[in-house]
């Protein structure tokens, strides 16, 4: 991912469960330059997750989910590049 792109992940999720997120961006020695952000359309707007929940998020409806991976604006608007393992646990 380079600069101001973003990767979307879509998912289907039913109201209770329990979603765990773990991004690991430490590939290339550029540790936490990442976003991660929560999409549904019910909501008027976007939830913000940490890269890593020990807790997990609390998915409050049924439906299509996006959880969107993008850089931090400092490190997008120098064309930063970065690689990241993602793992999405849904309970």
């Amino acid at each position: 991912m380079k600069g101001y792109q973003y990767i979307d992940f879509e998912f289907y999720a039913s109201a209770g469960q329990i979603l765990y997120v773990d991004l690991n961006d430490d590939i290339e020695g550029n540790k936490n330059t990442l976003d991660v952000l929560l999409f549904h359309r019910a909501f008027n707007h976007s939830v913000h997750l940490p890269s890593q929940m020990d807790t997990g998020f609390s998915m409050s409806l049924n439906g299509t989910y996006i959880l969107r991976i993008l850089q931090m604006r400092t490190f997008a608007r120098r064309g930063h590049t970065n690689a990241f393992v993602l793992t999405l646990t849904l309970n």
